[in-house]
Parts: C-alpha cells; structure tokens; sequence
C-alpha cells in the first residue's frame, strides 16, 4: 500500500532557520512542518487546503470561543459589561454611569 504522504526535505542556514523558528512560533503555527505547508500552499494554489487545515481551524475557533468567554466572565467580574459588536470584538461599557 502506498502511504498518502511524501517527505520533503531541504537545508536552511542557522540563521534562515533561527528567522523561520521565529516566525513560525510568532504567527502560532505548531510546528516547523505546518508552517512550511501553509507557506507551500499559499505559493502554489492549485493545492487544496488538507482535513488537517480544517480541523486545526476548528480547534483554533473552539479556543476564540473559550477566551471570548473567558473575557466576558473577567470583564463582568470587575464591573463593566462586555459589548458584542458586528465585528465580534467586545466595547468595554463601565456600569459606574
């Protein structure tokens, strides 16, 4: 049975490699690998997003959902009432008025 994946391998000097590291833990990618498959993607369009694209999306939206509410129980805690806006960001409303 033939396996669905391929390695790619290639070399990166220590300094392209320190700078990609980077970037990569910067812009929150899990790993080196998932970071050089979206920036392959991203060059070559004809590629279609994987499941795993999909499911990381979902798990990325499930913790969106349980900071959002994480937020709105802290904001609550210290007095202002959270404002969900069209934009899904929260306007902070003190309830000192």
């Amino acid at each position: 049975m033939k396996s669905k994946w391929k390695m790619v391998s290639f070399r990166l000097s220590a300094s392209d490699y320190a700078e990609a590291l980077k970037f990569c833990r910067a812009s929150g990618y899990r790993s080196m690998s998932s970071f050089a498959l979206s920036a392959m993607r991203a060059l070559v369009p004809a590629i279609p997003p994987s499941h795993e694209v999909a499911k990381e999306s979902c798990e990325l939206s499930r913790h969106v959902d349980h900071l959002s509410a994480t937020v709105k129980r802290l904001l609550e805690a210290v007095g202002t009432e959270p404002i969900c806006q069209a934009n899904s960001k929260f306007k902070v409303v003190s309830q000192d008025r």
